[in-house]
């Protein structure tokens, strides 16, 4: 019985020291990872992004879906979003008490660091299980 209880705090501290240092790479105050760095955010680096496109080299039109805690124009304060749904009251209030769709949205079409700053946004608020 000791040895299986000495195996599993093993594991366990084996988890803990793992998920220590994927965290001091991603959240260790460093300029490469702050969502605010405007001039050249870590994703974009990591994708071989370009920041030189422009609107006219933009062959289709993307709308990106997304489908999460919800994204509202007060989280999302650019044009490029439209009207979303709420599949958990049936209602168009897509407003995200969480926070998570809000990053989702910036990621994916903030026109200062999203990866398609002329994608618009179509929020789909869903519930969390």
């Amino acid at each position: 019985m000791r040895i299986i209880k000495f195996i599993i705090a093993i594991g366990l501290l084996m988890v803990i020291l793992f998920a220590a240092l994927i965290l001091k790479d991603l959240w260790i105050m460093d300029d490469k990872y702050d969502l605010t760095r405007e001039n050249r955010p870590w994703w974009h680096e990591k994708i071989n992004f370009s920041k030189n496109i422009q609107a006219e080299d933009i062959e289709q039109h993307v709308v990106v879906a997304i489908v999460d805690t919800g994204v509202d124009k007060e989280d999302f304060p650019y044009p490029n979003i439209v009207q979303g749904y709420n599949t958990v009251d049936g209602s168009v209030d897509t407003s995200d008490k969480h926070g998570h769709g809000k990053v989702l949205a910036h990621l994916a079409a903030s026109p200062k660091i999203g990866v398609n700053p002329y994608a618009t946004i179509l929020p789909v608020k869903v519930q969390i299980v």
